[in-house]
């Protein structure tokens, strides 16, 4: 009990104390993170930016879960959908040199900074100033409206969206380009030259679309990883059609440690990032076969 408290009391000092940090942290700033080994050229005003600079890398749980997945010695496809600035994808170019990195982030001010990350660390891949969605077209992309009371009052650039909501905020005048994925790729690489496909989706409540355009690829005999970011709270229903129709390809959900879901603690999950892979035999306690992670 007294340890609960003390807990709850440490956890809002330093949260008070983040929040200080981040008033008096502001523009434009290049800094090198150790955790990373790569250089940033970040604006501090955006939260993504913000996190990295202090902490030296942001969602670093699925940093971790992409370095168990690659195999240096294999040759593996890595598809980032909502790249950013290019964090998570700059990461595995830097460090898995059999594996080939191609990378979608639509939003201009956000993926010209991407771009810009890529020449500071001297890596290049393929980036793309496209949304992926169901099939080829337009739409409206939407930016979010800043929040004082959350994200310790910056601007959250990474809540860019295709679905439109109440705290969202028309950002462009001019449509963005979607692309379905599974069609996009296959004009523009071999996929059987692959050991296995990892594709990271980050799309603040799109990624049903996302999936639709993709389920030709997930029928490749490939071992196949999908971490995606699933707003359960915000659509609890939308995450499970998507888990439905992850699930009736062959791939089933993990926790990041790789922990299976069954259908059941779905409908009680948080927002988070989850994996869905076939590459996995379930055994006893819910845990997975190893060979995948060596």
């Amino acid at each position: 009990m007294v340890k609960s408290y003390l807990k709850k009391v440490l956890s809002k000092v330093l949260r008070k104390r983040l929040c200080w940090v981040a008033k008096r942290t502001v523009g434009w700033k290049i800094y090198h993170s150790k955790t990373l080994d790569l250089t940033f050229l970040l604006n501090t005003d955006n939260f993504v930016d913000f996190m990295i600079y202090h902490h030296g890398a942001f969602e670093q749980e699925i940093l971790w879960s992409i370095k168990k997945i690659i195999d240096a010695k294999e040759h593996a496809l890595f598809i980032d959908v909502g790249a950013h600035i290019g964090q998570m994808s700059l990461y595995v170019a830097k460090n898995f040199k059999n594996t080939t990195v191609i990378a979608f982030e639509p939003e201009p001010g956000t993926y010209m900074q991407h771009k810009l990350e890529q020449v500071i660390n001297h890596l290049d891949y393929a980036l793309y100033e496209l949304a992926v969605g169901a099939a080829y077209g337009e739409k409206q992309l939407y930016l979010p409206e800043v929040n004082p009371l959350e994200d310790y009052g910056k601007y959250n650039n990474g809540m860019v969206t295709l679905i439109s909501s109440n705290t969202s905020t028309e950002a462009f005048t001019k449509l963005v380009k979607t692309v379905p994925l599974a069609d996009f790729l296959s004009t523009r690489i071999d996929i059987n030259r692959f050991d296995k496909i990892i594709i990271k989706i980050d799309v603040e409540g799109a990624e049903d679309d996302v999936i639709k355009g993709l389920v030709p690829l997930l029928h490749a005999k490939k071992r196949i990883y999908i971490i995606i970011e699933l707003l359960l709270n915000e659509n609890r229903a939308g995450c499970i059609k998507t888990y439905s129709l992850l699930k009736s390809v062959g791939l089933d959900a993990y926790t990041l440690d790789f922990n299976y879901i069954t259908n059941k603690e779905l409908e009680v999950l948080p927002n988070g990032n989850y994996c869905f892979t076939n590459a996995f035999i379930k055994e006893a306690g819910n845990r997975v076969n190893e060979q995948f992670l060596r």
